[in-house]
């Protein structure tokens, strides 16, 4: 592959300035890429490649999933093959990932640049699938309860409970969201484990559904389903 951009996200000093050196190094193009723009970025150049530190990898999936055909080089201080271990959305697919581990050393740095390559769309196009199916747990599990407590059908109990246990399940999947503020604005704000609980408990108390208490599980159900869509967290 004939390099043409390389990429970096705002946020991880180390990832900076390797992009920095490779692009030199390489007389290509460096563009720098702001965590809160990632949603709403263009199409990007297919012959680019993202330079990433491991607790970056959240943002790889936002990108795949608006079209980035670009490959993609994680630092990390482990082993590449540890690093794929934790995060599937490397495994696929041949060529499209690789990985350097601390310290960094410039011929390993640039023998892995040179051998990297754009994901084939029909990779990029399945990722992407799995990325949707994975979202699309919610509404097969969770969401079928939810709306029959919303509309008064079938056994209360019985529906709280299966609402209760499959969406827990879930959470218990996906770490980093269970544990991000319910309301980031209050002073001392609930974990959205705690806020879904606390909710599940009054109405199991009172055996009835608030209108704001539904409202509540709304949020928290589709800020769960937004989450593993650009992060790939569950997958």
């Amino acid at each position: 592959m004939v390099i043409e951009l390389i990429l970096v996200v705002k946020g991880s000093s180390s990832s900076v300035a390797t992009a920095t050196v490779i692009s030199t190094l390489l007389n290509v193009e460096q563009q720098l890429l702001k965590p809160e723009a990632i949603k709403q970025l263009g199409r990007l150049k297919r012959e680019s490649v993202i330079i990433l530190f491991e607790n970056q990898l959240n943002f790889l999936a936002a990108l795949r999933r608006r079209g980035f055909e670009g490959a993609v080089l994680v630092l990390s201080s482990e082993p590449f093959d540890m690093v794929k271990a934790r995060h599937s959305i490397l495994r696929y697919g041949r060529g499209f990932h690789q990985g350097c581990k601390y310290p960094w050393k410039l011929s390993d740095l640039l023998e892995k640049i040179n051998i990297l390559k754009p994901i084939s769309l029909g990779n990029l196009r399945k990722l992407q699938s799995q990325l949707r199916a994975n979202a699309e747990q919610l509404n097969r599990k969770v969401i079928p309860h939810y709306q029959n407590l919303q509309e008064g059908i079938g056994n209360f109990s019985q529906e709280l409970d299966k609402m209760e246990e499959n969406f827990n399940s879930l959470l218990r999947s996906t770490p980093v969201f269970r544990h991000l503020p319910f309301d980031p604005t209050d002073a001392d704000p609930s974990q959205i484990q705690e806020k879904f609980a606390e909710i599940v408990q009054q109405i199991r108390k009172s055996q009835q559904c608030q209108p704001l208490q539904m409202a509540h599980l709304n949020k928290i159900f589709e800020r769960w389903r937004n989450h593993v869509l650009d992060t790939g967290e569950g997958w």
